[in-house]
């Protein structure tokens, strides 16, 4: 007992899992692809409507474009709701509309400001906010702080000091 069989908007019957695929490319050839552009994701998912109406059933459409229901019905209701509207069918942003906790540019400058004349780093400029300033951010904080911000340029370091035989130990000063 295996898949029942189907039949395409071109005549070719589909039979099992291999030749959804098959269809789902056709398709995508056929009516979609336009001068070798890409298909847009607002394109298929009215083709799946299209397929819908002319089927009449769900469960083959999503057989033969190699979706789940859950997924057709999550876009169909989208649609539905919409009013038929077709901007409704492309992606949403993940990003969150409100960060309500998130720090405030002011503190952001002040940790870069700090960093940028003392060259501390997450730990030290922790406990200088909170020993100075009264303000208190936990070390990742101010690390991700620091790493979203343009890197400021090392003055003096050891990785830059003159260590060459017969010379005193130098750190260079900025010039």
């Amino acid at each position: 007992m295996g898949m029942p069989d189907f039949k395409t908007p071109l005549g070719m019957a589909i039979v099992g899992n291999t030749q959804a695929i098959a269809l789902k490319e056709e398709i995508m050839r056929s009516e979609f692809v336009v001068h070798n552009s890409e298909v847009s994701v607002v394109e298929l998912r009215q083709a799946w409507f299209r397929e819908y109406q002319s089927l009449g059933n769900a469960k083959e459409t999503c057989a033969r474009f190699g979706i789940s229901r859950k997924t057709f019905y999550k876009w169909l209701k989208r649609f539905k709701n919409s009013g038929g509207n077709p901007t409704s069918l492309a992606d949403l942003p993940r990003t969150p509309h409100h960060s309500p906790r998130r720090t405030s540019d002011e503190i952001r400058a002040l940790v870069l400001e700090i960093r940028t004349i003392t060259g501390f780093g997450p730990r030290r400029l922790g406990k200088e906010l909170k020993q100075q300033r009264g303000i208190q951010l936990s070390e990742r904080t101010i690390w991700k702080i620091i790493r979203t911000s343009a890197p400021i340029p090392v003055t003096s370091s050891i990785l830059h000091s003159d260590f060459s035989l017969g010379t005193a130990n130098k750190v260079p000063t900025s010039a």
